[in-house]
């Protein structure tokens, strides 16, 4: 089988949602020849999809800079978004805020009413909510705020 045809098996069982053959036709492809940064995406879900998290991460990361290489900030942001957003998903942090820290960088290059401006609002709404739940501090305790005292503890 030619990459080529292995890749619109790969599109196709992608839009079957057959993830594992999906998967597994992508990289036939992949491995014939470089594949663009779309049918990367798609390769990434699959991955994602099968619970393959590290070879999400490697592709959506060589998308993202295909992508910015061609020039295409919004495409780039949005790859960047989506491994920040795997990355916290893996407890990831610094790794994750790296990546949302090149997405936030790409933003002014693109449109006003671009789809990654409202998905950036996610991981700082998210802050904000997590923010919000704590409780505030209370002067008659002596630990810091939002820490319980520990059991049998005195406070």
């Amino acid at each position: 089988m030619s990459g080529r045809d292995a890749l619109e098996l790969a599109r196709d069982a992608f839009r079957e949602q057959a993830w594992g053959q999906a998967y597994a036709r992508f990289g036939v492809a992949d491995s014939d020849s470089r594949l663009a940064p779309a049918d990367l995406e798609l390769y990434a879900r699959a991955s994602f999809l099968t619970g393959r998290d590290d070879a999400c991460v490697s592709l959506l990361d060589r998308a993202y800079h295909q992508l910015l290489d061609s020039g295409e900030h919004e495409q780039a942001a949005e790859c960047a978004f989506w491994l920040g957003f795997n990355l916290i998903n893996r407890g990831e942090m610094a790794q994750a805020g790296g990546w949302l820290a090149r997405a936030e960088k790409l933003v002014p290059a693109t449109p006003d009413d671009s789809p990654i401006r409202g998905l950036l609002l996610v991981p700082a709404a998210c802050r904000h909510s997590c923010r919000a739940t704590v409780p505030a501090p209370s002067s008659s305790s002596p630990w810091p705020a939002g820490l319980a005292a520990p059991r049998g503890s005195r406070s």
